[in-house]
């Protein structure tokens, strides 16, 4: 089973004016990518990572992190 990691990385412009028009066309893609790839007209590519690129979201998140740096 294939899986997909965050974080995603896009060019601000290109996904501001992507959102734009996803939200005037009231599309709700499945994550931020499939709105750049339907609006924008850009290749997505997956970029092979480990379970250590982790999202830092929660306080609990930067604390795992650290440790993982020690």
């Amino acid at each position: 089973m294939a899986g997909v990691q965050t974080p995603q990385a896009f060019r601000a412009a290109d996904l501001l004016a992507a959102y734009r028009r996803a939200e005037a066309d009231a599309f709700e893609g499945t994550d931020t990518a499939s709105c750049l790839e339907r609006y924008a007209h850009l290749p997505v590519a997956a970029v092979p990572s480990t379970p250590l690129n982790l999202k830092i979201t929660f306080p609990e998140d930067v604390e795992l992190a650290a440790r993982l740096t020690d």
